[in-house]
């Protein structure tokens, strides 16, 4: 039996009684789960992954127990049954006794031993009854149809949710020397107050947003270790960094730094903060995110304050960081001084006069770029007249094919590109691993955007140049991924 299936609400809990330098040594926990059998493991989690701990085997009765002298750090558990069965315990205490059946773990837990594990099962207790209350409420509301009754069974719904959030509330705020008080307050919003009036008796419309924002993590004991050991500490991150902080870098990095000055450099929930904003950040879409990455390494890992990471890791860091400090938004693009098709005229990104100029890395044998470089001609005969330029660098040492390619799809803006006998460093400097790769630059060549589809570039030049009726052109057939690859 799953107890997933028993939560409800928005919180995952686990409770625990000690601080966070608590260290629990000859834990013995006994168990006694009619119909379990076979292997049990249990497992501890860290952040929202579960990892396995230690093993055992129930007999015939249910009875197993885990029993070592060893150090166990403390938070939220799972005891594991063959299938992926498990229930949650709070490990906290060197020892405690718990016994259930596995038709109905929840409903006929007995905990003896256990503070935080009687809490724990009596709040999950809690929240059923009131999961059993609402059910039938929210049926009778679907299925009714007088506005009068539906307003009724409306209000009791309120209640029913209030009932939970105050009994939250209360949790978070009368159980704080507990591990089980933490770990409810950080699904407990905190209390926002109402916005201040200037002197002009103005209601400042962005005060509660920030206020919200900068105390987000006021009802969370940062100093305690245990509660990254809770998978609702990863939901509270994952809200806060993807939900409540405007999606901008440089905002980002400050929050984050922020909130990582708050934890012990040498603890793991430094460890699990870092390495949550860079590695969610990574692998974000949203363009200009590499800053993310760029901040936290270079802060974090070359600075030497990621202890847990070898050299192989920082090193492999490094080369990243190294490879888009030259190309992160709102840099100045690295200076460009290539050969056009001449092979004898150089012509530097620089000397480009636009009030917007396209970069655009592209080879005459890649795929994708065989469908993007059209397109782009499309576009920039269309935009052009406003100011736009195209300054095309060819990947490719050789040239013949370059050069046949540029001639046979009659390219009017500018190409270029180096040679063999002629190399130049920019694919170190501008990050050249798959093409082709965009880049959009304003009139002094900042970087603006980058990463993008040529329609999707086409797109935003509309936008910026105030002009949404242009059409480029290009057939619905054509139209798709062009994206480096």
């Amino acid at each position: 039996m799953n107890l997933k299936k028993y939560f409800f609400s928005l919180l995952l809990l686990a409770s625990t009684l000690l601080t966070a330098s608590a260290q629990i040594v000859d834990y013995d926990y006994q168990f006694k789960i009619k119909g379990a059998s076979d292997t049990v493991y249990l497992a501890y989690y860290f952040g929202d992954k579960l990892y396995y701990s230690d093993t055992t085997t129930s007999n015939a009765a249910g009875e197993f127990r885990f029993k070592k002298n060893r150090e166990i750090m403390p938070g939220k558990f799972a005891v594991v049954f063959p299938g992926q069965t498990y229930f949650e315990v709070v490990i906290n205490e060197p020892s405690f006794k718990m016994e259930s059946d596995t038709s109905d773990i929840v409903g006929k837990m007995v905990v003896t031993g256990s503070v935080e594990n009687k809490l724990f099962y009596d709040y999950i207790k809690y929240l059923n009854q009131k999961k059993s209350e609402i059910q039938p409420l929210q049926e009778a509301f679907q299925k009714e149809e007088k506005e009068k009754k539906k307003e009724e069974i409306r209000e009791k719904m309120i209640a029913v949710d209030k009932a939970v959030k105050d009994y939250q509330k209360d949790i978070a705020e009368n159980k704080t020397n507990t591990l089980f008080g933490q770990i409810v307050a950080l699904s407990v919003d905190i209390d926002v107050p109402d916005a201040p009036k200037n002197e002009q008796g103005v209601i400042d419309s962005s005060f509660q947003y920030y206020y919200y924002r900068d105390h987000y993590f006021d009802r969370v004991n940062l100093k305690n270790e245990a509660i990254v050991r809770c998978p609702s500490f990863n939901n509270k991150l994952k809200e806060y960094f993807n939900k409540v902080v405007l999606q901008h870098p440089d905002t980002i990095n400050k929050m984050a730094d922020a909130l990582i000055a708050k934890t012990n450099p040498e603890g793991d929930l430094f460890k699990y903060i870092v390495n949550y904003v860079m590695n969610n950040f990574n692998k974000s879409k949203i363009m200009g995110m590499d800053a993310v990455f760029y901040h936290m390494g270079k802060n974090y890992y070359m600075s030497g304050k990621a202890y847990w990471a070898d050299s192989a890791t920082v090193a492999k860091i490094e080369e990243r960081v190294t490879a888009i400090q030259y190309i992160l938004i709102g840099g100045q693009a690295p200076q460009l001084n290539l050969f056009d098709t001449t092979g004898k005229k150089r012509v530097a990104l620089s000397a480009v006069n636009a009030e917007y100029t396209i970069l655009y890395f592209w080879s005459p044998t890649c795929g994708h770029c065989k469908k993007s470089t059209p397109k782009l001609q499309k576009i920039y005969d269309k935009l052009k007249p406003f100011g736009v330029e195209v300054y095309a660098v060819g990947t490719e040492l050789e040239t013949d094919k370059w050069k046949e390619f540029i001639k046979e799809h009659k390219h009017t803006w500018l190409d270029v590109s180096d040679t063999p006998e002629r190399p130049d460093p920019f694919r170190t400097y501008y990050d050249i691993y798959a093409t082709p790769k965009v880049f959009l630059l304003d009139k002094n060549k900042k970087i603006i955007a980058k990463e993008l589809g040529v329609e999707q570039l086409g797109d935003i030049l509309k936008q910026k140049l105030k002009q949404p009726d242009i059409d480029f052109g290009i057939a619905p057939e054509d139209k798709g991924d062009d994206t480096a690859h």
